[in-house]
């Protein structure tokens, strides 16, 4: 068993969980400007997904205030 890929296909998932879980809490309309945006967070490429989970929590942090 190839343990690099695989350690490597864990922390892809996880790193599109959190991106899920923050998502889950944006409105609608957010939601849908994300996946105009990386089309779903299925489909994002990881090298985005820094810049996507950053994103979502500027989001969650304006709609709190």
């Amino acid at each position: 068993m190839n343990y690099d890929k695989e350690f490597d296909l864990k922390v892809l998932n996880i790193k599109r969980e959190l991106i899920r879980k923050l998502l889950k809490q944006c409105t609608d309309k957010q939601i849908t400007f994300f996946n105009r945006m990386y089309k779903s967070i299925n489909d994002i490429e990881e090298k985005n997904m820094k810049r996507a989970y950053f994103q979502c929590k500027k989001t969650l942090e304006a709609n709190n205030e």
